[in-house]
């Protein structure tokens, strides 16, 4: 099973982080061994402009995806911090779940769920009201998580929120036929209700000196 198989969803069943963490850890190595790989032609030539374009947008997706688990897994139990420098873990994960907003505004996704919401030979307004309606939900996830004046903690939880609502929508798009989600929509939304638990956890108690006595 890899990536792009739909898998039944259980929302209600919370996973434990050794459970969330071996689900993940298990699904990276099955993306990673399937890495989007050029077709070429049975006659010997090469792909032509479609396909090879196709073939790098698929692997660039592929990569964003994995970079993105991996991203929450590594800051499961403690958020990224906004750093000064070359490396900027939060910059990071910021810019991985505006790569997966910004797939609803590509022209082959658009086309996907067009197919899956619209009939076929649909009227030319019907077509445009859904693409208003994408569009929307795109423009709206960047307004809500993309702020630049947002303070970094809730900046972080809009960035949880927008995972958990592009997995809705995938996974209600899906549902008209199966009920079953992709397992890394799955985790990303599983990732991040986890994680956002975790920040809603009050802080441990630290005794001092006083209260030991």
């Amino acid at each position: 099973m890899t990536d792009q198989t739909p898998a039944p969803f259980e929302l209600e069943l919370p996973l434990s982080g050794e459970e969330l963490t071996r689900e993940a850890l298990e699904l990276l190595e099955k993306m990673d061994k399937h890495r989007p790989s050029p077709v070429f032609p049975p006659d010997g030539g090469g792909m032509n402009d479609q396909e090879t374009l196709r073939f790098f947008r698929n692997r660039e997706r592929n990569e964003m995806s994995l970079r993105l688990i991996q991203s929450l897994l590594a800051f499961m139990d403690q958020p990224p911090q906004p750093l000064r420098g070359p490396f900027n873990p939060y910059a990071q994960i910021r810019e991985l779940v505006r790569f997966q907003v910004d797939l609803l505004g590509e022209r082959d996704v658009r086309e996907a769920v067009l197919k899956e919401r619209v009939p076929p030979q649909a009227p030319p307004p019907l077509l445009e009201s859904e693409m208003d309606r994408l569009e929307g939900l795109r423009l709206r996830l960047m307004g809500e998580a993309f702020q630049p004046s947002l303070p970094y903690q809730e900046g972080y939880r809009r960035l949880l929120e927008t995972l958990r609502q592009l997995f809705h929508f995938w996974a209600g798009l899906r549902s008209r036929k199966e009920g079953r989600a992709r397992r890394s929509d799955l985790l990303l939304y599983r990732l991040a209700e986890y994680i956002e638990n975790k920040l809603s956890e009050p802080p441990p108690l630290v005794d001092t000196p006083g209260e030991m006595e």
